[in-house]
């Protein structure tokens, strides 16, 4: 009977649901979100970790859902924090780390759906706190390509399709870069945010969001870029590019702005034989250009000597910006060393905003919680990369 009753229950409401919907049916695109797979990278990394199995399953089976047009956009950057964390906490191998973050990011970076009869706009996350893995930060998501739209559909805004053609290109050479490179290439604002610096604005809720230049992926919206997103090429802070399968990048200068790591991702084209010129278009304002340290004043400080401390947040001490024992990246946070002060100091807040917002997470911090990191966090990260650069404008 209770079998039944349940199969009753389910004809009544499928028959409710079909009278509100109409015979009409359209056919999905959710195959493309499905392509994420999470769950079966997660259980790949099984073998290489310590009982690592539930927590596999949960995030994994759980991580379509923040998929779904109806889901929170954010919801899937903090499905892969979870999935980074829980192989932390299960002793991974090197290998189980790598195929979980690389999954993690593959969720990143996964398209969100949304409901083409309801919006025409994307919905992605505006909390420019998440993720809040440092290795995850920096991959924007691919947009909804609008080649087709389905009867009744609202029409999609003028040039989104274009655009969305152009930023998923970017999008998937800088997640092509961030897992060779073990790490996304950092970024202080939102995914929403890094798109519209790439040039996609058709985002819902982010009227107000402009190209502001800022982020670690700072690619402009006029970038221009001669070739498929079939294999990556990484211009860093030092303007050296490199490019996989017989590509050859060519990236115009460094991409410097006033509020990010510089570094700027393009796309290049395995073409045997034949060269592939990038071209970044980058802004390089006033107060950027007037911290950056010649290399000669460097030489003139004993590598290892401290030339700025944040102030603590709750408690936490960041990471100082010490004087490098290269002279030619004469900057240091922690392990890695920068040519200019912009980005280094821009590391300086990154590393105390993670630190924070890592601590408000778990709870360690008492009387505040997660949802503190946006009011806590974000003002002393910004402090701290404001106060950096005053403190070495001068050397």
């Amino acid at each position: 009977m209770k079998f039944l009753y349940v199969t009753a229950a389910i004809l009544i409401t499928g028959q409710s649901a079909l009278a509100d919907v109409g015979p009409v049916l359209f056919r999905r695109r959710f195959g493309q979100e499905q392509a994420v797979q999470l769950q079966t990278k997660l259980n790949s990394a099984i073998p290489h970790c310590q009982g690592f199995a539930a927590s596999a399953g949960v995030i994994g089976g759980g991580s379509i859902g923040t998929l779904l047009a109806a889901a929170d956009p954010c919801n899937k950057l903090k499905s892969a924090d979870a999935a980074v964390a829980a192989a932390k906490a299960a002793s991974c191998d090197a290998e189980g780390t790598k195929i979980v973050l690389e999954a993690a990011m593959d969720l990143v970076h996964g398209e969100k759906n949304f409901n083409p009869f309801v919006t025409n706009l994307d919905g992605v996350c505006l909390d420019a706190s998440l993720p809040v893995t440092p290795e995850l930060r920096g991959i924007p998501p691919l947009v909804d390509p609008r080649t087709t739209t389905p009867a009744g559909a609202i029409t999609p805004p003028a040039g989104a399709q274009a655009a969305a053609a152009n930023a998923n290109a970017a999008t998937t050479a800088i997640l092509n870069a961030a897992k060779a490179a073990g790490k996304g290439p950092g970024s202080t604002v939102s995914v929403a945010q890094q798109l519209v610096d790439i040039g996609f604005p058709f985002i819902q809720n982010a009227q107000n969001l402009t190209a502001s230049g800022s982020g670690a992926v700072a690619v402009a919206a006029n970038t221009t870029i001669n070739a498929t997103a079939t294999d990556a090429a990484t211009a860093t802070d030092d303007a050296t590019a490199t490019a996989t399968d017989d590509a050859t990048a060519i990236a115009t200068d460094a991409a410097t702005t006033a509020d990010s790591t510089a570094t700027a991702t393009a796309a290049a084209a395995a073409l045997s034989g034949r060269t592939v010129t990038i071209t970044i278009t980058t802004t390089v304002t006033p107060a950027c250009a007037a911290t950056s340290t010649p290399a000669s004043a460097a030489s003139s400080g004993a590598a290892g000597a401290i030339l700025f401390t944040p102030a603590p947040v709750l408690g936490l001490q960041g990471v100082p910006l010490v004087r490098s024992a290269d002279p030619k990246r004469q900057f240091q946070v922690a392990q890695d060393t920068f040519v200019g002060s912009g980005a280094a100091c821009g590391r300086v807040g990154d590393k105390l905003f993670n630190l924070c917002a890592n601590a408000l997470n778990a709870g360690q911090i008492k009387g505040h919680t997660g949802s503190d990191i946006g009011t806590t966090c974000a003002p002393a990260r910004d402090n701290a990369k404001s106060q950096c650069l005053a403190a070495v404008a001068n050397l």
